[in-house]
């Protein structure tokens, strides 16, 4: 019986992602979004005008990327299956983590301005991961957002203000 502080054996089959079947569980998961974007960018492609190889219309090259990605898809998801395997429940943390961060970023980009936005999103992105120090995470983000106030707003010179307050 396990106790609290107990670590799993290295090479046990337990299911979480260090382990074989784990890896496997997280190529398949991965093929299965591959595979549904694919299909995504497949079918919105068609309500554009194709076109021909000669003369692309803006709806074939999105097609071809598609088709593309469904088959990458197709091929993990059956390279991930191919042998058999106890399923387990998949490490959620770090996608819902990465797919905060991104809204985040997009609901604070214009009310509260570039920096604080880009320290926000740094500090959440880096807590995907458990064992991430938030001191480290949090100068991270401070260099990540005045490097990104430079690009953007001297380098690139898009009119983003550094902070705001907007709501």
């Amino acid at each position: 019986m396990a106790g609290i502080g107990d670590h799993a054996n290295p090479g046990s089959d337990d299911g979480d992602v260090g382990s074989r079947s784990g890896r496997k569980l997280a190529a398949a998961f991965g093929g299965i979004l591959i595979l549904a974007f694919g299909l995504l960018v497949l079918v919105t492609s068609f309500d554009y005008r194709m076109g021909t190889l000669r003369q692309m219309g803006p709806g074939y090259v999105p097609a071809i990327l598609g088709a593309t990605l469904t088959v990458l898809g197709v091929l993990v998801v059956v390279q991930a299956v191919r042998e058999e395997t106890r399923i387990g429940l998949p490490n959620m943390r770090p996608f819902v983590m990465i797919s905060a961060s991104v809204l985040i970023f997009a609901l604070l980009l214009e009310r509260v301005g570039l920096v604080p936005t880009v320290v926000a999103t740094v500090l959440v992105a880096s807590q995907s991961q458990a064992g991430n120090r938030l001191l480290a995470a949090f100068l991270l983000s401070l260099v990540i957002a005045a490097l990104s106030w430079l690009i953007f707003s001297y380098g690139l010179r898009l009119p983003m203000p550094a902070f705001a307050w907007r709501f």
